[in-house]
């Protein structure tokens, strides 16, 4: 009988046991789930108004120019040839000279990644009979 009422102890502490467990998983997913959900949120919240400023630059940056702006990119070119003549240039900033160096260096890696992409490999151009010579006497 001893035997027994311990077993059956042993059975419902069991049963608690697993209970808890049970009740300790759920809690753990719960608050996994939900914190994943605020990160999300959090991330999301974070990117939408720089998504969005990102956005407003990238319509008025990255479009062609319109014929009604033609005059205008004229005029800036002549006013760089005159610089240039002049030696004007030689009185800008070196904050200025160093960000014009960086619009250099952007256009200069964007026309190597266009010849990469353009030829379709980052070796150079296959061309036909480059490789291989015939040698006749």
């Amino acid at each position: 009988m001893a035997h027994k009422q311990a077993a059956g102890k042993a059975a419902v502490i069991g049963a608690q046991l697993v209970g808890r467990l049970q009740s300790a998983g759920t809690f753990v997913a719960t608050a996994v789930s939900t914190t994943s959900v605020n990160a999300a949120n959090f991330a999301f919240q974070y990117a939408k108004p720089r998504l969005r400023m990102f956005w407003e630059y990238a319509k008025v940056e990255l479009r062609p120019c319109t014929i009604g702006e033609l005059p205008l990119v004229q005029e800036t070119f002549n006013d760089m040839m005159s610089t240039a003549r002049t030696g004007k240039w030689q009185l800008i900033t070196a904050r200025d000279a160093f960000l014009n160096t960086l619009i250099c260096v952007e256009i200069v890696f964007c026309f190597f990644i266009g010849e990469v992409l353009g030829r379709g490999s980052l070796v150079g151009y296959v061309i036909e009979g480059a490789n291989f010579y015939e040698v006749t006497m």
